[in-house]
């Protein structure tokens, strides 16, 4: 998919082949895939989280813009999305070690 979405976004937008096109992109990309639940060091998670992370990302700008907000609450905005999700994941992921190894014993 990613491969797809750079063909098309060289197609349409850049309309060359610059390395660096999408650099603006890395962040939101990985903000999105860790929103949507998917695990960075692999072996959980899917597509369908990530589509959905994308899409509350999308709808956060949205919101930004048509409130006539500056463009960094945005950002600011996404970053505090992307901080929560990680603590979420990481307490919930502690939460069901520790009661794994209380079972075990």
């Amino acid at each position: 998919f990613a491969a797809l979405a750079a063909v098309f976004y060289v197609g349409d937008v850049a309309l060359s082949a610059s390395p660096v096109s999408g650099d603006p992109f890395i962040l939101q990309s990985v903000a999105a895939v860790v929103i949507g639940g998917t695990s960075l060091f692999g072996g959980k998670g899917g597509y369908f989280g990530t589509v959905l992370g994308a899409m509350s990302l999308t709808v956060i700008g949205s919101i930004v813009f048509f409130s006539n907000v500056q463009s960094y609450y945005g950002q600011l905005l996404q970053g505090v999305l992307l901080v929560g999700a990680v603590l979420l994941y990481s307490i919930v992921d502690t939460v069901v070690r520790r009661r794994s190894l209380t079972r075990r014993r």
